[in-house]
């Protein structure tokens, strides 16, 4: 029999660091400190190497390439080591997330692919950044798009807006830089829901605050970071979140906004068999 190596048994991948908690390091180096690794080809269970620090994980999803020591015997549920990692590009978790984190088959992978066509940079990691924050990731994929209407079941809104973003996406009236920002309008437009639906009730943080304002403020700050990168993009951008532009049809942004809300529109009442409706937009 032949002895197997620690190099042979030793990994180098991308991954997602899910549920780290070191505010026990005793626990870590002790074995029972575990969390997950996951990429879009599996998820392993892991506990960190007794040297090794954790990244911080209270607001950003870790991504890392991560060094693993494959240290199970015959039971595959025990874990594997994390030895090693380093931080990647927020623009990775497009080519990471498992599509399973998707009750709807298929949602993931598009949602991803679909942002990774957009051409414009800021927009791209933009919208990686926000799926990359806990608290998204923890409920975008599988919060439903409304609790009693259109995609009213888990994962409802990651495809709902999928579908508008889809859509959007084949209007050949938007140039290429109107339609990135008409894009990512289309996945944002109702993000502010996973705030406010709270065990099947609409419970806005906010007594009486719409989906559309909890979303506007909770995107704030990236909105502000980014803008410093490129005030113009981000600036159209900010226009359709804060709903601006429907209070001006000349705004420049109006044109976008008005086919992301026909999008939206056409969706939602596809979704509940209202066909006739759907056609009116």
């Amino acid at each position: 029999m032949t002895r197997t190596r620690w190099t042979d048994r030793m990994f180098i991948m991308p991954a997602l660091i899910i549920g780290a908690d070191e505010s026990d390091p005793d626990a870590t180096a002790a074995g029972y400190g575990r969390f997950q690794l996951c990429n879009r080809s599996a998820t392993w269970t892991a506990v960190a190497w007794p040297s090794v620090h954790l990244p911080a994980g209270d607001s950003w999803v870790p991504l890392v390439q991560a060094t693993v020591l494959d240290v199970r015997g015959d039971d595959l549920s025990d874990p594997i080591a994390l030895v090693h990692w380093e931080p990647l590009a927020s623009t990775t978790i497009l080519d990471l997330i498992p599509d399973a984190f998707c009750p709807i088959a298929g949602t993931v992978r598009q949602s991803c692919a679909l942002i990774k066509t957009i051409e414009s940079d800021v927009i791209r990691r933009l919208l990686a950044e926000v799926l990359r924050r806990s608290d998204v990731h923890a409920k975008y994929w599988t919060c439903p798009a409304s609790l009693r209407h259109h995609h009213a079941g888990a994962g409802g809104l990651a495809r709902h807006c999928l579908e508008v973003a889809v859509a959007v996406d084949s209007v050949r009236a938007l140039d290429r830089w109107q339609k990135d920002i008409a894009v990512a309008y289309a996945f944002l437009h109702d993000l502010g829901k996973l705030w406010c639906y709270e065990s099947g009730v609409y419970a806005p943080p906010v007594s009486g605050e719409t989906h559309e304002a909890v979303g506007y403020r909770e995107l704030g700050p990236t909105l502000q970071r980014f803008a410093a990168q490129d005030h113009l993009t981000i600036g159209v951008l900010d226009t359709l979140l804060s709903g601006v532009w429907k209070r001006d049809w000349r705004d420049p942004a109006a044109p976008m906004g008005d086919i992301v809300r026909a999008m939206d529109r056409f969706s939602a009442a596809r979704a509940v068999g209202n066909v006739a409706e759907a056609i009116r937009f």
